[in-house]
C-alpha cells in the first residue's frame, strides 16, 4: 500500500471519530426562564421528532465526494489505484459533511419542537 494511502486513512478515522461525538442533540437547552414541569417529556418527545428528520443531502454529499475524490486521486496518483482509493476517500467524506449538515438541522427541529411545546427555548 502506499503511504499516502495510510495518511488518509488516518485522516477519514479522525473525521469520522469527531463526527461521531458531536450529536447536536446531546447538547444542552438554553432556556430563557424556567423550565416546565413537563420540559424533560417534551425533550424527550422533540429528540425522536428530530432524529427521524432526514433529507437528501447525505446521499448527494456522498455522490459529490466520490466524483471529486475519484478525479483528485487520479490526478494525484495517475492511476486507476488512486482514482478508486480517492473516490471511496471522498465519499465517506462527503457523507460526513453532509450528516454534520443534517445533525444542525435536526437540533434546530427540536429547538422549534420545544418552543411549539411553550416552553422558552433559546437555543
Amino acid at each position: 500500500m502506499h503511504l499516502k494511502f495510510h495518511h488518509h486513512i488516518l485522516a477519514l478515522s479522525a473525521l469520522i471519530t469527531l463526527a461521531a461525538c458531536a450529536d447536536p442533540l446531546d447538547r444542552q437547552v438554553q432556556l430563557s426562564g424556567p423550565a416546565g414541569a413537563n420540559f424533560a417529556a417534551d425533550q424527550a418527545a422533540c429528540r425522536q421528532v428530530a432524529k427521524a428528520y432526514t433529507d437528501e443531502r447525505a446521499r448527494r454529499g456522498t455522490y459529490a465526494g466520490v466524483a471529486v475524490g475519484g478525479l483528485a486521486g487520479a490526478a494525484e496518483e495517475e492511476d486507476l489505484e488512486g482514482a478508486l482509493i480517492g473516490a471511496a476517500l471522498g465519499g465517506v467524506i462527503g457523507r460526513a459533511e453532509a450528516e454534520a449538515e443534517i445533525n444542525e438541522d435536526r437540533r434546530a427541529v427540536m429547538l422549534r419542537c420545544l418552543q411549539n411545546k411553550g416552553h422558552p427555548v433559546v437555543g
